[in-house]
């Protein structure tokens, strides 16, 4: 190398930060003459100058838009209570327990979460990703269209990775867990339901009702709740499951003054235990909110993946070595969201290029 002790981050930085200039950079071009396949600069960097010097032959897209993420680690880092030395996430599932009453099939449906602490600050699998490799951009596309398309993708991406829940009660392993379970609707009906906590060690109901006698079956994680009691007399008849008249239960401590008496023998079958709950918790969908906010990581080796660390620099936050690190981590990192009006100023120097990238495929 010309010059060992060359701050190959500083060149590669300044590559992307002023692209334009990247042909004219006599420095390169030094050094080109001693490396002539560019290994000192990442390949982004790399792709540019092969731009800029009239020659896109040298360039493998492929790879190079493989070194460019959109990045969005909201989920993964301590941002609560547990403050930055853990990871804490959260998930929320809609789940259900089917149930039936005088031939009628009765859903539940629950609106949950868990939330998830981890020991470590940083939590990989939380993090949401996408390539651009992946996305489908063309020039035709336009500025915003193409980061539109970013974000699409990486909604795609975690809706399909984050299929089932992975919460749960526990205070050992990977993380501590806690849920929470709501009875939000019956057969799509809103009803103002309980709240079954579970912190693993601590069981707890909120919000049940008070006008009828509760169920204990000695410790409150064996407990139950009666849906029943939970729906008014309009909601069961619109459901089809209310009586009237001499036919209805009446006032009764027990139960609504219009459960059908014919079916009193069945109302025991209309408790919901706690533990009915959190498996059906197990089996339900988590809910994906779309990313609003994330950043795009620029100047990456071709061998960097965002879970990685992000490269090994000097106690100066310099880099001094013969090539660029096929592992090392960004050079830039831009943030961006979904709905932009406008884009970054480094952002709008780069995007000409990555356009060009997806031409060159």
């Amino acid at each position: 190398m010309a010059d060992s002790s060359l701050d190959l981050l500083a060149l590669n930085r300044e590559i992307l930060l002023n692209p334009r200039a990247a042909g004219t950079n006599e420095l390169v071009a030094l050094l080109e003459l001693e490396k002539p396949g560019l290994e000192f600069l990442c390949p982004m960097a790399r792709a540019i100058y092969w731009m800029e010097t009239n020659r896109p032959d040298r360039i493998d897209a492929n790879e190079v838009l493989g070194s460019l993420w959109l990045i969005d680690e909201s989920e993964a880092r301590g941002t609560g209570e547990f403050g930055d030395d853990f990871a804490d996430v959260s998930e929320v599932v809609h789940h259900s327990i089917i149930a039936a009453f005088g031939g009628v099939e009765i859903d539940l449906g629950f609106e949950s979460s868990a939330t998830m602490v981890h020991y470590r600050e940083f939590w990989p699998e939380y993090l949401r990703v996408v390539s651009a490799q992946i996305v489908e951009g063309r020039a035709s596309t336009g500025q915003f269209c193409l980061i539109k398309q970013w974000f699409d993708c990486l909604d795609e991406d975690v809706t399909e990775s984050r299929g089932s829940p992975s919460g749960y009660p526990t205070d050992s392993g990977e993380f501590i867990g806690t849920c929470r379970y709501t009875l939000t609707s019956i057969n799509g009906l809103s009803v103002d339901a309980p709240t079954f906590s579970d912190t693993y060690h601590e069981q707890d109901w909120e919000g049940l009702s008070g006008n009828y006698p509760q169920r204990w079956d000695g410790e409150e994680e064996n407990s139950s709740f009666c849906w029943l009691h939970y729906l008014s007399p309009e909601q069961a008849e619109q459901i089809g499951i209310a009586a009237k008249g001499k036919e209805s239960l009446g006032p009764d401590q027990d139960y609504p003054a219009w459960v059908p008496k014919l079916l009193v023998a069945d109302l025991g079958d209309q408790w919901i235990h706690s533990d009915q709950i959190s498996e059906s918790y197990g089996n339900g969908a988590v809910v994906i909110a779309p990313s609003i906010e994330a950043w795009i990581a620029v100047g990456c080796g071709a061998a960097w993946e965002p879970a990685d660390d992000e490269g090994e620099l000097n106690p100066d936050g310099s880099m001094s070595c013969d090539e660029f690190s096929e592992t090392m981590g960004p050079v830039l990192k831009i943030e961006v969201k979904r709905e932009m009006n406008d884009l970054p100023e480094q952002l709008q120097a780069l995007l000409p290029y990555w356009l060009k990238l997806y031409d060159l495929r």
